[in-house]
């Protein structure tokens, strides 16, 4: 296991999730390689046979000492709250607001260290030293390409925009860990997400080692790193435990500078976001797959994978 750190060189449009960053590895592939590879490679992930697998990109600083990663907050049982002082209560929020956690806390959260409840009353939290994160909206106008000037009504728009200070860093794993590296150059001069092209998502890509700690031993619980898409058997499962979990709807583009198609649009999935966690599947070691979300019904020559694989790293349960 690996992690690419992405150093900022300016603003990005979107932020990078699994399954936007499984595109862009995908169509960097086809550049680098073939198309023929890209097509091994999403018949396997079809089959249920991940190649490699991919986290979502979270943020990380940068020191005199190198990278200082952080992980989302694992989703557990919340603490029970009594009758609270204004103080105590003020200070319960800023837990509940905090959304990354430094790797070193997020390791003893996956050893059963920490629950929600002793991570709060450690205190350990308090004194973090976040890293920046900012959204926003960037004014722009339409250019009228006849006449090459912005008259006309309705040419002002706004359109987000995000920043890091430091950067950014995902996680890779898999048999096929080194290919997607070496397709790694190609997206630092095309760009990361939308708005390459008017220099937007311009990273200076590294690899590294990944911040997760060994493995845990007979993990009961697993918690999702990337964008996850149950298979029906794994819901039922978790019917039986606790599962702690936010939901996102996603809904994408297909093909970007690659694809010109006049239906753009893919159809939404709703997916469990990362820092979820779930009851694990004794020997199971792969979980989520890849939904078709646009394909040859709709006039495509190919089908449409969405990334819903789980990065899944194991937990103990903490004992309180």
């Amino acid at each position: 296991m690996k992690a690419i750190y992405l150093e900022s060189r300016g603003a990005y449009r979107n932020p990078l999730h699994s399954d936007t960053l499984f595109g862009l590895l995908c169509w960097a592939i086809r550049q680098v390689f073939s198309e023929a590879r890209l097509v091994e490679l999403l018949k396997a992930f079809a089959a249920g046979r991940p190649p490699f697998l991919i986290s979502s990109a979270f943020p990380c600083a940068k020191d005199g000492s190198g990278w200082k990663p952080f992980l989302p907050r694992p989703l557990l049982p919340p603490q029970p709250v009594g009758q609270l002082s204004r103080e105590e209560a003020q200070r319960l929020k800023r837990h509940k607001r905090l959304r990354y956690i430094p790797a070193e806390h997020f390791n003893q959260f996956l050893q059963g260290i920490y629950s929600e409840s002793s991570y709060y009353a450690s205190g350990d939290w308090e004194a973090l030293t976040m890293p920046v994160l900012w959204r926003t909206d960037r004014w722009r106008s339409t250019i009228d390409r006849l006449s090459d000037t912005t008259d006309g009504e309705g040419t002002l728009f706004a359109g987000p925009e995000y920043r890091a200070a430091g950067g950014l860093y995902f996680l890779l794993d898999g048999d096929e860990a080194e290919l997607v590296e070496n397709a790694l150059r190609f997206l630092e001069d095309f760009g990361w997400g939308g708005g390459n092209s008017v220099g937007y998502g311009h990273f200076a890509a590294t690899v590294g080692a990944s911040p997760l700690g060994k493995p845990v031993a007979e993990p009961d619980r697993f918690v999702t790193l990337s964008l996850y898409h149950p298979r029906p058997e794994e819901l039922d499962h978790f019917h039986t435990g606790e599962a702690w979990y936010e939901l996102m709807v996603r809904k994408g583009k297909v093909g970007g500078h690659f694809l010109q198609a006049g239906d753009f649009w893919k159809r939404s999935v709703l997916m469990f976001a990362p820092g979820s966690t779930f009851p694990a599947r004794k020997e199971q070691q792969v979980y989520g797959r890849n939904p078709i979300v646009k394909g040859r019904q709709d006039g495509l020559p190919f089908d449409v994978q969405q990334f819903g694989y789980a990065f899944a790293v194991g937990m103990k349960s903490a004992k309180e």
